[in-house]
């Protein structure tokens, strides 16, 4: 697929990997180029984080892989609260290849959300208090957050 380099698993390592994990295992691992390929999400990301996020990129920083699963022709993000969206959308920003495990499996809990675009994300309407709560609490776990 254009856009998406992958790193796959022999059958072999597939099968160890269920044995040991259980049957939701990532099959793989990927570079998704986010101006290639549609990745949609559902969580309006923080400015501030993000902004935060853009400045780690743009100094060569590396963030840890995004769970995503593949639908077909798109991916979209897996698991819950910033599973991966203000790292991706920051990615999609600089034009840095998104490095993630792509799944087969769904999540649980979230088929009731609306699914867009990390391109067309709206930034959260959080009041700048709440902004800067969110960026101190996610700064104190994250080395890469400036």
């Amino acid at each position: 697929m254009d856009g998406v380099t992958e790193f796959r698993l022999s059958d072999y390592w597939k099968r160890r990997v269920a044995n040991f994990l259980g049957a939701n295992f990532p099959i793989e691992v990927a570079l998704l180029d986010l101006n290639k390929v549609q990745l949609l999400g559902w969580e309006n990301p923080s400015a501030l984080l993000t902004d935060s996020y853009v400045r780690a990129l743009e100094r060569g920083h590396r963030f840890p892989l995004v769970d995503v699963i593949r639908r077909g022709a798109y991916y979209e993000i897996r698991g819950g609260y910033d599973g991966g969206h203000h790292r991706a959308v920051a990615h999609y920003i600089v034009g840095v290849p998104l490095r993630v495990r792509v799944f087969e499996k769904d999540r649980e809990g979230t088929d009731d959300v609306e699914l867009q675009s990390i391109r067309d994300l709206n930034f959260s309407d959080a009041t700048p208090d709440e902004e800067e709560m969110l960026y101190e609490a996610v700064r104190e776990d994250d080395p890469n957050i400036i």
